[in-house]
């Protein structure tokens, strides 16, 4: 899928409505069991067993249940997405729409999502007349339905509005965003103030580019005020301040950002706990890029390895998702390239990998992302018998857990170029060959010519 440059505005609710869970004195049912089965599994990168229970919930839906056959196509699109084949997805969710608005009627709360997740993925791919289409049909059955949840009115908001924004289309984006601005001013319920942030800026920026200096000022200015939160007082303060902090940053006010940081380190390192320390780690990290942007090296490297350190702590102690991304080593690899000290990244991924072994197992997919990484610190050490090993076991593990994808044909291909660099000609055009073979296999298929009159 092509990736445009604006950032969008919203998380879209993707799945096109959440399966309702068995009561406690009730058994779930076999689509429940598949369903959470492939959730399960999704989460986890097995991407092959996801695939297959995803596919068995949609059977069970066919025989037993059709009104949640939609959802159930939408889990499978998700997968599809996940795994980067966006051809499949586009149909399963097309699928989707056409089995809700057959079993739910074309209102229903979910179908709506359905328009706006296919609004959202045309977008994506740059198909704005479609995209806006779909948008307004979402957004007229949406105003017709009372049962819609502020949450999604705001999501679908948020995402038009966003659409508009980056075709220029500034008069047409700013009441979307004031719309959805409104329904969080006026609710009751708690909202992550990171959306809502992101919704204001969008905002002042639909009013700076259209020259409304004065009014996008007046929005930043108030960028975090009176947002409705649920949960610890204490908690949400330090967070808002990491977010803050993280806005200035983004804007390229570093004193404020370290100031920020500097806050929330201070509030949270000494309290424990898989909250204090998540927040910690961000706060660290966030420090660590302020002190690199400013060409303070040596602090950022400190900074970056403390945040490590609580990162695994934190993984170990039950946040799993510290443990999956890998997304953190990234800024410390770019510090040790910067100054010539990439062997000193090699007991950091060393690290990350005992560390995911642990808490994920030996098999997960997310070790195949670290192994790529720390193959790719060898690789351009020149140490490539080092290399080839860790190319060679997150091939293994994407063919377990994706089977046939675009990552896996990536991974094929650097470890054909690898072999290729180490004399070993035939296993690289082996490795080469299953690659150009796996993307032919998962390839769209090709529009058929339409035969001349008369044929």
């Amino acid at each position: 899928m092509t990736r445009r440059g604006a950032t969008l505005v919203l998380v879209l609710m993707v799945v096109g409505g959440v399966h309702a869970p068995a009561r406690a004195s009730e058994s779930p049912s076999p689509f429940e069991r598949y369903l959470t089965a492939g959730d399960r599994a999704e989460r986890e990168g097995r991407y092959l067993e996801a695939e297959e229970k995803f596919n068995a919930a949609i059977a069970e839906a066919k025989r037993a249940d059709p009104r949640r056959l939609g959802l159930a196509l939408n889990h499978l699109a998700r997968l599809y997405e996940s795994k980067g084949d966006e051809a499949k997805a586009s149909v399963l969710r097309e699928k989707a729409l056409a089995a809700d608005e057959q079993t739910l009627g074309p209102a229903d709360t979910r179908v709506i999502n359905d328009l706006a997740n296919l609004a959202f993925f045309a977008s994506m791919r740059n198909e704005d007349a479609k995209a806006e289409k779909l948008f307004k049909q979402a957004l007229e059955l949406q105003d017709q339905n009372p049962e819609v949840s502020e949450y999604q009115k705001t999501n679908l908001l948020g995402n038009f509005a966003d659409l508009y924004l980056r075709e220029q289309k500034y008069a047409e984006c700013e009441p979307l965003l004031e719309r959805a601005l409104d329904i969080i001013a006026n609710s009751s319920q708690p909202w992550n103030s990171q959306e809502v942030v992101m919704l204001r800026d969008q905002l002042a920026k639909a009013y700076r580019l259209e020259g409304n200096e004065s009014a996008a000022q007046e929005v930043e200015n108030h960028a975090y005020e009176g947002i409705p939160r649920g949960g610890d007082a204490s908690l949400n303060a330090i967070q808002t301040t990491l977010e803050q902090a993280d806005n200035a940053q983004r804007r390229g006010n570093l004193v404020a950002a370290e100031d920020g940081y500097r806050e929330v380190i201070a509030a949270t390192e000494n309290k424990g706990g898989v909250m204090y320390d998540s927040i910690l780690y961000f706060g660290l990290e966030g420090l660590a890029r302020v002190c690199a942007a400013g060409e303070r090296d040596e602090e950022a490297e400190a900074y970056f390895l403390r945040a490590i350190d609580v990162r695994e702590r934190n993984a170990l102690e039950g946040n799993r998702s510290m443990a999956r991304g890998i997304g953190y080593l990234v800024p410390l690899l770019n510090l040790y390239q910067k100054r010539g000290r990439l062997f000193d990244m090699e007991p950091v991924c060393e690290r990350a990998l005992t560390l995911q072994e642990k808490v994920l197992g030996a098999d997960d997919e997310a070790l195949a992302r670290t192994l790529l990484l720390f193959g790719s610190v060898y690789t351009q050490e020149q140490k490539f018998s080092e290399a080839l090993p860790l190319y060679a076991r997150a091939v293994s593990i994407q063919e377990k857990n994706l089977g046939p994808s675009q990552q896996l044909a990536s991974t094929l291909g650097q470890y054909a170029d690898l072999l290729r660099r180490l004399g070993e000609l035939d296993e690289a055009e082996a490795a080469q060959a299953r690659a150009g073979a796996i993307l032919k296999q998962i390839a769209p298929p090709k529009p058929k010519e339409a035969l001349p009159q008369g044929q």
